[in-house]
């Protein structure tokens, strides 16, 4: 039976079989695979306890070991993809949405758009029970940091507006700017935080010996940037600061393979239509969304910028990246 990987990071797959969809998990260390099937185990009670209490989740079709079988959703779509743009009334169902976890008791330490699908109806559906709790409903507070979380993973893909309504539709009377500033931060943090995922095997590399591969770079075709005959700290830094841009949705030269060791290399990759633009009209360009992420790029010696076919402006060479503390995101 034909299989289509969905996700797929160090210790975990999420395979389509058919007329299913397969959880797998397989941890590298012997001794965390022996929990792997008291994961899958946990997956599928959170799941049944999760629909007991109402709320619109996948059906769990078996368990076998370390593997667990759910439901493919026919006509379902991940999150992210149904923001690009926003599907009408959507912001108002994940208001409503979020109320109904809070009222069920459902506390979740992960909440972020790759977790959520929309069904075919327009409905949000939970799809990753790992960091789910159940038990009483949630006060104001523990529904505050909630609605942080998601807007935490939306605040740099979708208008000003979008997230404002979520937020009337889940706090009626609250002030969205207060809640916004707060997801700016828990964004910045959140991606400070996993930078390390760039450094070893897991959903955003592979890794191949002292060669790390970057599991999605722009689609074909793309030119390679290579940097190379530069200290390990430097390349290392080339290659951070092009995935944080990346994250935060700031287009640069994407990371692509960084070769580690005495004679390694970075390769950054660009849209073979780029051609080289001016570093400064770049910078101004990206001005408001450095800032509203609250970065700042302090020295831009070295710096290259380049246009593409579509007109799209794109940063090169970043290797170093701070934190906005009231000044331009340029110096």
């Amino acid at each position: 039976m034909e299989e289509t990987t969905l996700k797929r990071s160090a210790n975990r797959s999420i395979v389509r079989v058919g007329e299913h969809v397969e959880k797998r998990w397989h941890h590298s260390s012997p001794l965390a695979r022996l929990w792997d099937g008291w994961r899958a185990r946990r997956e599928a009670r959170r799941l049944a306890a999760l629909s007991e209490r109402g709320l619109r989740v996948p059906r769990v079709l078996a368990r076998r070991g370390t593997t667990l079988c759910i439901e493919w959703m026919e006509g379902a779509w991940d999150l992210e993809h149904c923001l690009r743009p926003p599907l009408p009334g959507l912001e108002l169902r994940l208001g409503r949405w979020l109320s109904q976890l809070a009222d069920a008791g459902v506390r979740h330490g992960d909440l972020h758009p790759a977790n959520v699908l929309i069904d075919a109806q327009g409905e949000p559906v939970l799809i990753d029970m790992a960091a789910v709790r159940l038990g009483r409903p949630l006060d104001s507070a523990e529904k505050s940091r909630q609605l942080e979380q998601l807007l935490a993973g939306l605040v740099e893909s979708v208008p000003t507006e979008f997230c404002q309504r979520l937020i009337a539709a889940h706090e009626p009377g609250e002030d969205p700017q207060a809640r916004l500033g707060f997801a700016r931060v828990q964004r910045r943090a959140s991606v400070r935080a996993e930078l390390d995922r760039w450094l070893r095997e897991s959903s955003r590399c592979t890794r191949q010996g002292r060669e790390l591969l970057a599991r999605q770079s722009l689609p074909e075709p793309f030119v390679r940037l290579r940097y190379e005959r530069e200290s390990e700290r430097e390349m290392r830094a080339l290659w951070l600061q092009a995935a944080r841009l990346s994250e935060h949705g700031i287009l640069s030269a994407r990371p692509l393979r960084w070769q580690q060791g005495p004679s390694g290399f970075v390769e950054l990759c660009l849209p073979k239509s780029a051609e080289a633009l001016a570093v400064r009209e770049c910078l101004e360009h990206w001005a408001p969304a450095l800032t509203e992420r609250g970065l700042c790029i302090p020295d831009h010696s070295g710096l290259k910028a380049a246009r593409d076919g579509e007109g799209r402006l794109w940063l090169i060479g970043v290797r170093r990246i701070e934190e906005l503390e009231g000044r331009a995101p340029w110096r």
